[in-house]
């Protein structure tokens, strides 16, 4: 029980602290916020300063807002773009460009179309032109999406928590734990 009790007391501060704190976000920083006391939607912004409970945000063409950090209820950093991540967007809205596509062939496509006497004309099924025109619309917007990048976000941590521990006493030797949520 006291080893159980003593790795605890040892894994517990560095697991609570293991996300990243909107706290501890560096002034130049890019971050996504939503503060609905504050700011109307999601507010996309650099971070020109920082103060004990207040961030200072600016965003191209707009005055900078001073946003208390208990307004905040959602937060992202932004970390980059990612090839994987635009490739994958990409295949995805590309299947559904292409399905659609794929469909409208079907649909205006007569039953017919290959003549008698020509032996180059093969004659698909409308299950095949659908699965064709899905896959050219993966494979191009799986393309597009590599060459765009899609933008990553890394979700803050925007509760305030304080853990310490609690020393000897005059009694004796003792050890605990304070957690504070707030």
């Amino acid at each position: 029980m006291r080893r159980t009790s003593l790795a605890l007391l040892l894994i517990l501060p560095h697991w609570l602290h293991a996300q990243t704190r909107l706290g501890d976000v560096k002034v130049g920083a890019r971050i996504r916020v939503t503060a609905p006391s504050a700011v109307a939607g999601r507010y996309d912004a650099l971070i020109a300063a920082r103060r004990v409970d207040t961030l200072v945000l600016v965003s191209s063409g707009m005055p900078a807002v001073e946003l208390p950090l208990s307004a905040v209820t959602e937060a992202e950093l932004f970390t980059g773009k990612s090839v994987s991540a635009g490739a994958w967007r990409g295949a995805k809205i590309g299947a559904l460009v292409g399905g659609i596509l794929g469909l409208l062939v079907i649909a205006g496509a007569s039953e017919d179309y290959c003549e008698a006497t020509d032996p180059s004309c093969v004659q698909t099924s409308d299950l095949e032109d659908f699965a064709i025109m899905t896959t050219l619309g993966v494979v191009q917007g799986a393309v597009v999406g590599a060459i765009v990048r899609a933008a990553r976000w890394q979700r803050l941590d925007v509760t305030s928590s304080r853990v310490s521990l609690i020393g000897p006493s005059r009694s004796g030797a003792q050890i605990g734990l304070r957690i504070a949520v707030q």
